[in-house]
């Protein structure tokens, strides 16, 4: 699954343009077994916000992908309210677990069975804000706008420091666990949300491509930043059995867009350099006045000349690939070969095409008169 790569235009006086890139993926272990990937992603704007979420469903439970799902939605939901903005930790918790309970009411199915991490960016195209929030063990990196190394902006909650003990959106403590970071991004290169599949991407062993990714997005260059973030998230689907997915948010600040054209920005290709025309012979078409004839004759003749064409231009393509001349001595020998020449010949003298020269050992094409 990946989100196409979009654009927002922002309304706010310096205030970047804002361009996501996203995929996600099934690890090893669903994909072995034709299993659906858990995980769910999500990219929601409209005039005011931009609005990402990952979330990553729990595999021990039944109701892992409804609830990965629930978790997205619930993210785009809250983004609309006032709460988000709010300055005050607590009121934004309160509201935030509200409407995830809602949205979870909502599937119909057991509560207990809806476990999900959660992680969700919201953006402020009016004023440039943001606000992170994260439940469970997704991570969340920020880049300034000089996209210098990658800084943690939200980091996974392991529980006891274990990798398979987590929170999830709905548990008990929720709340108390709930991690909030807000700022502004008039000076930042771009964000990469992700779920666990993904945690290497904490090390500083994938800093490059992170840069990468975030600048190629920032410059909206839509293929190349896709093809970076599949690249990624196949390295990740091969490596691990988790499901993998990945968001990068990145943002068209002057400084950003300046140093990533420099170092990412795709090279165009250059058109080849015209090539002298080859010392070989142009064969046209049989004569309009030898078409309208309607002859058996004729028609032998003009499809002896097809026939001779379509030699000619397999073997000029042949020699283009090999880098070499195509030479009318080069030709003559490619069909001299003992094991084809009188069937590629034949026809060519017994129509009257082409004759022999004893004295220079030489065949000749004829024009259609006959004459040599």
């Amino acid at each position: 699954m990946k989100l196409t790569h979009s654009t927002s235009a922002v309304t706010g006086s310096h205030i970047p343009t804002i361009h996501v890139t996203a995929q996600s993926m099934a690890g090893q272990y669903h994909a072995v077994r034709s299993q659906e990937n858990e995980d769910s992603i999500i990219k929601f704007e409209n005039d005011s916000i931009m609005v990402v979420a990952v979330s990553d469903g729990c595999s021990e439970s039944a109701g892992a992908k409804a609830a990965s799902q629930a978790s997205c939605e619930a993210s785009v939901k809250f983004a609309k309210t006032r709460d988000v903005w709010s300055t005050d930790d607590n009121t934004l918790k309160s509201a935030f677990l509200s409407v995830i309970d809602d949205v979870y009411m909502d599937t119909k199915l057991p509560y207990n069975l809806l476990k999900a991490t959660l992680l969700l960016l919201v953006v402020s195209k009016i004023t440039g804000d943001y606000v992170g929030i994260s439940i469970g063990d997704c991570s969340a990196l920020v880049l300034d706008e000089n996209l210098n190394k990658p800084e943690v902006l939200l980091k996974p909650y392991n529980q006891f420091m274990q990798a398979t003990r987590t929170v999830f959106a709905n548990n008990k403590d929720a709340d108390a666990l709930m991690a909030i970071v807000r700022g502004r991004v008039q000076d930042k290169a771009g964000f990469v949300l992700f779920t666990d599949g993904a945690k290497a991407l904490l090390e500083d062993t994938y800093e490059e491509e992170v840069k990468k990714l975030v600048g190629l997005t920032a410059i909206n260059a839509g293929e190349a930043a896709q093809t970076e973030a599949d690249v990624l998230v196949n390295t990740f689907q091969q490596g691990g059995h988790d499901d993998v997915s990945i968001i990068a948010v990145g943002l068209e600040n002057p400084n950003t867009v300046r140093i990533a054209s420099t170092l990412y920005q795709p090279k165009q290709e250059e058109a080849p350099e015209s090539e002298p025309a080859p010392d070989f012979p142009t064969i046209t078409p049989a004569p309009m006045e030898m078409e309208a004839e309607k002859t058996e004759e004729a028609q032998a003749r003009i499809e002896n000349i097809d026939e001779l064409i379509s030699k000619t231009e397999s073997f000029q393509e042949a020699m283009e690939e090999a880098g070499q001349p195509a030479t009318l001595s080069a030709f003559l020998e490619e069909i001299q070969r003992p094991s084809e020449f009188f069937v590629q010949i034949s026809p060519f003298l017994q129509n009257s095409l082409m004759t022999y020269s004893a004295k220079t050992s030489a065949f000749q094409f004829c024009d259609l008169s006959g004459q040599s």
